[in-house]
C-alpha cells in the first residue's frame, strides 16, 4: 500500500505538469484558430475583450487575494476557515462595489453593447474560479488547482475549436464566449465540491473586521501596483487600435498570445511550485532556505525561459505561414519585439516573487506605478521616434525592463539587509 501511495505521490507533479501544460497549448491553439477562421477585426475585438476581462477581474478582486493567500499559507488547519470566511465576505463587497462602475466600459463604448452579457456573466464566473484556483495553490494541492485551471481555459477550447473549424455556423464569437462561459462554470462547480473535501469541518467565525480592514489595506497596495502592471497589457491594445486601427490589433493579438505562451509556461512549471515555498522560508525565519529557493528559481526560469524563446523564434515562421493572411506576415518585427517583452517579463517575475515573500509590498506598488508611468511616457514619445506599428510593443518593453530592473535592485537591497 504503501508503494502505491508513494508512485500516486511521484506521479502527481508530472500529472501537474503536464495539466497545466496542455491548458496552456489550448490558450495557444484557440488564438491560433481564430487567426484562421475569423477575419483580423474580429480576432482584435477578442483580443480587447480579453484584456479587458482580466483587467476587470483585477478591479473587482482587489487583489485580495495577496493577503489572504499569505495567511493561508501561514495558518493552522483549524483556521482555514476563519481565512475563507473573510475573503467571501471582502469579495462579496468588493463585488457589490466595483461592479455597477464596469458598466462605464458600455458606456463610453470601449467594447460594443452587444457583448455586455457575455462580458459580465464570464467576469462573474471566471473571477470566482480564479478565486478557488488560487486558494487550492496556497493549500498546496497544485494538482487539483491545475483540473481547475484546465476546465477554465482548456477543455472548452478543444471542445469548441473543432466545431468552429469543421462547420462554418459556428465561426462566431458569440460561440466562443458561450463555450468560455460554459467551462468557467464547470470549474466552480468541480472547485467548491473539491474545497468541500479538503475542509469538511468548516467553522462559523464571529466577524473580525479588524482583520477585514488590515487585509485591504495591505491588499490596496497591490491593487495599485496590479492596476498599473496590468494596465501594461490593457491600455497597449487600445492604444494599437487608435493608432493602427481594429485590424491591425488582430495581427498583434495573435503576435502576443503567441509570445506570450513563453511566460504562461513558466507559472505551471516553475512559480506555481516555488513561490509558495519562498513565502514558507520567511514566515520561519529560514533566510537560507529563501536564498537557497531564490537561486532555483532563477536558474529555472533562466533555462526555461531561453529555450521557449528559441523554440518561438523557429516555429512562428510556419504558423504564420499557415495563417496564410498578408497582415500577420507583413508585420514580423512587431512579434519580435513582442517576444523579447515576453522574456522581460517572465524574468522580472522571478525578483517579483522574492519582494513578495518578504512582504515588500510598497515597493513592489511603488515599482509598478514607476514602470506604468514610463510606458505612457513612451507611448507619448514614441510615435514621432519609431513606426507606429510598433510603438505599443517597445513601449511595453521599456517598461518591463524597467521593472524587472528595478524589482531586482530592491531585492539585492533588502537581502543584504537581511
Amino acid at each position: 500500500m504503501n508503494e502505491v501511495k508513494n508512485n500516486i505521490g511521484f506521479l502527481k507533479p508530472i500529472l501537474n505538469l503536464t495539466l497545466r501544460g496542455f491548458t496552456m497549448a489550448c490558450k495557444f491553439l484557440l488564438v491560433i484558430v481564430l487567426a484562421k477562421i475569423l477575419s483580423p477585426a474580429q480576432v482584435g475585438l477578442f483580443g480587447l475583450f480579453s484584456a479587458t476581462l482580466l483587467y476587470s477581474q483585477l478591479l473587482i478582486g482587489g487583489e485580495f487575494y495577496a493577503y489572504s493567500q499569505r495567511e493561508l499559507i501561514s495558518a493552522e488547519k483549524k483556521k482555514y476557515s476563519f481565512v475563507l470566511q473573510h475573503q467571501i465576505i471582502s469579495l462579496f463587497f468588493l463585488y457589490i462595489f466595483f461592479i455597477p462602475i464596469l458598466f462605464g466600459i458600455f458606456i463610453f463604448d470601449l467594447l460594443p453593447i452587444y457583448i455586455i452579457k457575455w462580458f459580465f456573466f464570464i467576469l462573474v464566473a471566471e473571477s470566482i474560479a480564479q478565486e478557488l484556483n488560487r486558494i487550492l495553490i496556497a493549500l498546496e494541492y497544485q494538482l487539483s488547482a491545475s483540473i481547475i485551471l484546465f476546465l477554465r481555459q482548456g477543455l472548452w477550447v478543444l471542445i469548441i475549436v473543432p466545431v468552429m473549424l469543421f462547420n462554418p455556423k459556428f465561426q462566431l464569437l458569440e460561440y466562443v464566449f458561450l463555450s468560455w462561459l460554459f467551462g468557467s462554470i464547470f470549474a466552480l462547480i468541480f472547485g467548491f465540491f473539491l474545497l468541500s473535501r479538503i475542509i469538511m469541518h468548516w467553522q462559523f467565525w464571529p466577524i473580525n473586521f479588524s482583520w477585514i480592514i488590515a487585509g485591504l489595506k495591505v491588499s490596496f497596495l497591490f491593487f495599485v501596483g496590479a492596476l498599473c502592471f496590468r494596465g501594461l497589457m490593457t491600455i497597449d491594445r487600445y492604444a494599437v487600435e487608435s493608432l493602427m486601427g481594429i485590424d491591425f490589433l488582430g495581427a498583434y493579438i495573435v503576435y502576443i498570445g503567441i509570445a506570450m505562451s513563453l511566460v504562461t509556461v513558466l507559472d505551471p512549471l516553475i512559480f506555481s511550485f516555488l513561490y509558495p515555498k519562498l513565502v514558507s522560508s520567511v514566515s520561519r525565519g529560514n533566510f537560507m532556505g529563501f536564498k537557497q529557493t531564490m537561486g532555483t528559481l532563477l536558474k529555472y526560469t533562466i533555462m526555461v525561459s531561453s529555450l521557449g524563446l528559441v523554440l518561438l523564434l523557429l516555429i512562428s515562421p510556419y504558423i504564420f505561414s499557415w495563417l496564410n493572411v498578408a497582415i500577420y506576415s507583413e508585420n514580423i518585427k512587431v512579434f519580435w519585439i513582442l517576444l523579447l517583452t515576453s522574456f522581460a517579463y517572465g524574468m522580472s517575475m522571478v525578483p517579483h516573487f522574492g519582494l513578495y515573500a518578504l512582504k515588500k509590498d510598497r515597493a513592489l506598488m511603488q515599482i509598478h506605478l514607476f514602470s506604468f508611468i514610463i510606458f505612457l511616457l513612451c507611448l507619448l514619445i514614441l510615435p514621432s521616434m519609431v513606426n507606429l506599428s510598433q510603438v505599443a510593443g517597445t513601449s511595453l518593453l521599456i517598461g518591463f525592463v524597467m521593472m524587472g530592473l528595478l524589482k531586482t535592485f530592491f531585492l539585492i537591497k533588502y537581502i543584504k539587509k537581511s
